[in-house]
């Protein structure tokens, strides 16, 4: 089968939805989850593939370009299982917040990935870490999710307080929402500020919706 050479990562929109890809004159349908930016191959939605008419797959080669994939090919990663679907879920029913997806990919597919992202560092926790570091922030900023560390006494984490969830850092020590500096609205611009090493330009003055 071709996708015994793809690697289970993605970058794209959730979907239980298959596409088809071809290289020479090989075909396989695949599920959009195991594509990789490194999988140079031809996507075709499958409503042009004879036989799967029936359904229509939205993505391209050029949809598969992720920032993230990037990074994981070359961090550092600890020993160590990753984290099951089902694992991830529960904690997710325990903080009362569904965590990005890049964040679940994360947690899915390494075991404490890290390493730097332009001049910023950061070392992503386990599953168990997360929680634990979740528990411990809630009597002094509660609904801060940290996911993260840069590895100099800050933490990566959210602010699940929001409907639409901001990007935030936080002292790992005196936690506190008045010590939070804003990194983003999204994880494309919270990707981009560590880029950046602009962790500290924007003091987080967001009250919660």
């Amino acid at each position: 089968m071709a996708t015994a050479f793809l690697d289970r990562i993605s970058c794209l929109e959730p979907s239980n939805n298959p596409i088809v890809v071809e290289w020479g004159n090989r075909r396989s349908a695949a599920d959009c989850s195991i594509l990789t930016p490194r999988s140079h191959f031809a996507v075709k939605p499958i409503s042009h593939v004879d036989g799967y008419s029936h359904i229509a797959a939205r993505y391209t080669e050029q949809a598969m370009t992720c920032p993230l994939q990037e990074w994981l090919a070359t961090a550092h990663c600890s020993d160590g299982a990753s984290a099951t679907e089902t694992e991830i879920r529960a904690v997710e029913s325990q903080i009362g917040s569904r965590l990005p997806d890049p964040v679940r990919l994360v947690l899915a597919t390494a075991c404490r990935p890290e390493g730097f992202v332009g001049g910023s560092y950061i070392a992503f926790f386990t599953l168990d870490d997360l929680a634990q570091c979740w528990r411990n922030a809630q009597d002094s900023a509660r609904g801060f999710i940290p996911f993260a560390s840069n590895g100099a006494g800050e933490w990566y984490g959210l602010d699940s307080r929001r409907k639409d969830p901001l990007f935030v850092l936080m002292p790992s020590i005196g936690t506190e929402w008045a010590a939070a500096m804003l990194l983003g609205a999204t994880w494309d611009e919270f990707w981009k500020t560590l880029r950046s090493v602009k962790l500290f330009a924007h003091a987080y003055q967001s009250a919660p919706e």
